[in-house]
């Protein structure tokens, strides 16, 4: 019988016909001859059969080959039942005595695990499905690889790793609701959602939030700050019905409204992560669901995103495309490209290019700190540190680390001792703070412990994401943000923002997760936002771990130019929330801009731009529409710089 493989060794590498990105650009693939063939391994592609030990079988065939090795998926729903669980080889090699290394990085469970591979690509066509069975597993996981290919696939687990259903019954009094479950989708308790009930030692992990969409599937934003409930439990009161306990108001929440619960234990696995690699490229990967956020990148260098959707399947009553995020970059030296994407109905900010700082546990001398330790957080040797105070934002001061090596702390739980080459000197570390106990980390939750009792932050400043380029991408309907990131020399450009329940585009620190550092050099032009009315299409800031804004005005060297503004508007503590608002920034250039009609809804009219806590600013050259002419769609608060800033030549119309 002819296979696929052998015709295209007959025809020296045939092109499998062109393939469309999410930008609509046309390209043609070709399969290069010498593939290995999954379907010569045994994989069968029905949907039914388990075709995990095939796939595996065809990417061991090309690894033996060596560099250069094409594993070929051709047309089909691939079922993957089997998980690979590894623990990737660790990060450091300097251990204090008694610390198992073998024992440090955590298991990894993949149903597709890549590692230590280079120049090698995965490569489907149009119609390649890989069904993936064990939400608490990663889809495609590659670890320490090298130029590395993954094209042309699809990934959706089954079942489902969220639950949703429509209101049928309100209880505003007791912040109660009852929902009814959708026909095919799990029940709370069952399955992987139930992950979510159990505990870890003796508390909850608590319920998360749950989303509220209008009946037509829109996000419904008036529900609550972005349209998502805190839940705190619930109780299965037959015939599908789930009577569900809200932390907070239920707001405008009715019968009838849709709701999904995204169940978001810690070990929910991501459709596609990377870990340790370098120039990796995800072209026309699409993702239709994700325990997780759906394609993650720790550690990583020069990783690309080309062509990639992370979306419902045509046609779904799908509430949820990913459970998390689209894409996650954390702690990469080199920034990512992500360009000609498209990114819709996902659980959290869409993009999010960051690094997560650690805690200062101790000072043992102005050279040596002790740090908490963080498995895919790198602090390598030779990268600038910063040290930064949680009581106002500023830097200490910064350094570089000679040496780094793993510890035990005060209560034996594992560290990193960091040794730098110059002092840093008036610490706040939480040996400094007379704590009876070293608190879990906050991840965004805590919003009452004085600022004079959090420790400083560490965070690698060389490995921010810097360098990163967003392009020709689309954001639409999602339940958080369009992009955050901390990293600087960025740009975002071309991109379209559409039906987002939170910012379009964040920049700047928040040390309530802590998420860090200070991005500059950042430049945003031709981006259209519109239906943006939760919060602000753009904005420049630096939070505190209470939420309120920090000193020193760091993000610096920021342009915003010739991009299209509609629909916005919102309202935060009483005041209203521009369109583009620097809440903290220098050295800003708001120029070229156009602003259109504000949200209807708003009143008073939401202004154009706000310009707050900042300084040396230019606000020119724009045209805004004024809705209410005692109203200057620019503003320009008692907070900042006025001596600075200048505001000249914007055209107003109404």
């Amino acid at each position: 019988m002819l296979t696929r493989h052998r015709f295209l060794q007959i025809c020296g590498g045939a092109v499998a016909g062109p393939l469309l990105g999410a930008g609509g650009a046309a390209w043609a693939q070709a399969i290069p001859a010498g593939a290995f063939n999954v379907r010569d391994f045994g994989a069968r592609g029905d949907g039914l059969a388990n075709d995990s030990p095939g796939i595996n079988a065809a990417l061991q065939a090309a690894q033996a080959k060596g560099e250069g090795g094409t594993v070929f998926l051709p047309a089909g729903r691939y079922v993957l039942r089997g998980v690979t669980q590894a623990r990737p080889r660790p990060i450091y090699t300097r251990v204090e005595d008694g610390i198992d290394l073998t024992r440090v990085a955590p298991q990894v469970r993949a149903h597709v695990f890549l590692t230590g591979l280079s120049r090698l690509s995965l490569i489907g066509e149009r119609g390649t499905v890989l069904v993936l069975r064990d939400a608490t597993a990663c889809g495609i996981y590659l670890e320490r690889c090298t130029d590395v290919v993954v094209r042309d696939v699809t990934l959706d687990f089954e079942p489902l790793p969220f639950s949703q259903g429509t209101v049928v019954a309100i209880d505003a009094s007791n912040r109660t609701f009852d929902w009814k479950v959708d026909t095919g989708y799990l029940e709370p308790p069952q399955g992987y959602l139930a992950l979510a009930f159990e505990p870890v030692g003796d508390t909850s992990r608590g319920l998360g939030t749950g989303s509220v969409f209008q009946a037509d599937g829109s996000l419904k934003g008036s529900a609550g700050a972005s349209g998502d409930l805190p839940l705190e439990r619930m109780q299965e009161r037959g015939g599908g019905i789930y009577r569900t306990v809200s932390v907070a108001p239920l707001g405008a929440l009715a019968a009838g409204d849709r709701f999904a619960w995204p169940a978001r234990p810690p070990n929910g696995g991501s459709a596609v992560a990377l870990s340790l690699s370098s120039r990796c490229r995800m072209e026309n990967v699409t993702v239709h669901s994700s325990p997780a956020t759906a394609f993650v990148a720790n550690d990583c260098e020069a990783i690309t995103f080309r062509g990639c959707v992370v979306e419902r399947p045509a046609g779904s009553d799908r509430l949820f495309a990913a459970n998390g995020g689209a894409v996650l970059v954390k702690g990469n030296g080199g920034g990512p490209t992500i360009e000609r994407c498209r990114f819709q109905h996902v659980g959290d900010d869409a993009v999010n290019i960051t690094q997560t700082g650690q805690r200062l546990l101790a000072v043992v001398s102005p050279t040596e700190l002790i740090v908490d330790f963080d498995a895919s957080q790198l602090f390598r040797e030779g990268n600038r540190i910063a040290v930064l105070s949680q009581a106002n934002g500023r830097t200490r001061g910064d350094a570089r680390v000679r040496e780094a090596a793993l510890v035990r702390f005060r209560d034996g739980r594992l560290a990193r001792r960091l040794v730098l080459d110059r002092a840093v000197n008036s610490l706040v570390a939480v040996d400094d703070l007379d704590l009876p106990e070293i608190p879990p980390l906050a991840e965004g939750r805590d919003r009452t412990t004085p600022l004079a009792k959090r420790p400083d932050i560490v965070a690698d400043v060389d490995l921010l994401g810097s360098g990163f380029v967003v392009r020709d991408t689309t954001f639409a309907n999602h339940r958080a943000s369009g992009i955050r990131t901390c990293a600087s020399d960025g740009t975002i450009e071309n991109c379209r923002f559409t039906n987002l329940a939170g910012h379009g585009v964040q920049i700047g620190m928040d040390l309530s997760w802590p998420e860090v550092y200070h991005p500059q050099r950042l430049t945003l032009r031709r981006n259209t936002f519109t239906g943006i009315a939760n919060g602000a299409n753009v904005w420049l800031r630096t939070l505190l771990g209470n939420g309120e804004q920090a000193e020193g005005l760091a993000n610096q060297n920021v342009t915003i130019e010739d991009n299209t503004f509609t629909g916005f508007g919102a309202r935060a503590g009483g005041i209203a929330i521009a369109a583009v608002t620097v809440s903290n920034g220098q050295d800003v250039r708001i120029r070229g801009n156009t602003f259109g009609a504000p949200d209807p809804a708003q009143t008073p009219a939401p202004r154009a731009v706000r310009v707050d806590f900042a300084r040396d600013v230019v606000v020119e050259n724009n045209a805004a529409v004024q809705r209410d002419r005692t109203i200057d769609p620019f503003q320009v608060t008692a907070r900042a710089d006025r001596a600075t800033v200048r505001v000249q030549r914007n055209r107003l119309t109404r």
